[in-house]
């Protein structure tokens, strides 16, 4: 599969390396430039709009706007680039997303699956939930 973005898979997990050995190098201190918090309230924005979009229409930039937001709290010139090249994907393929048809048989079916957290007392309880309309998957 071909990635739109152009983020080599192989690549993904030295990119967070270096992310990770830059915040440890970085001093601990408070920014109180406004130039600076206005471009982490323009990224968290941004990441916002994002995660929305993926979550309804758009599932092939959930990875990528999953990474993006990981550094949501301190985000670098760098991860607002990323933010903007995840636009500009969205801007050049307006035909791509979730396609909705007329089903011929309206029957909705909801598949449920559980786990009670029975591992030990450390364990959570987890659900599952699958929804299709027809034949389509809708949640």
């Amino acid at each position: 599969m071909v990635d739109p973005l152009r983020i080599d898979p192989s690549k993904t997990w030295e990119m967070q390396n270096q992310v990770l050995s830059t915040t440890r190098r970085k001093v601990l201190c408070t920014s109180n430039s406004r130039q600076e918090q206005a471009s982490q309230k323009k990224f968290q924005s941004i990441i916002g709009g994002l995660l929305f979009i993926a979550q309804m229409t758009r599932p092939e930039i959930s990875i990528h706007v999953n990474l993006l937001g990981r550094r949501a709290q301190d985000p670098s010139i760098h991860n607002l680039e990323g933010a903007h090249r995840v636009l500009s994907y969205l801007k050049s393929t307006p035909q791509e997303g979730v396609v909705l048809r007329k089903p011929s048989n309206l029957d909705l079916k909801i598949f449920v699956d559980t786990s009670y957290g029975d591992k030990g007392e450390t364990s959570r309880s987890q659900t599952g939930v699958l929804t299709t309309l027809g034949e389509q998957l809708i949640g």
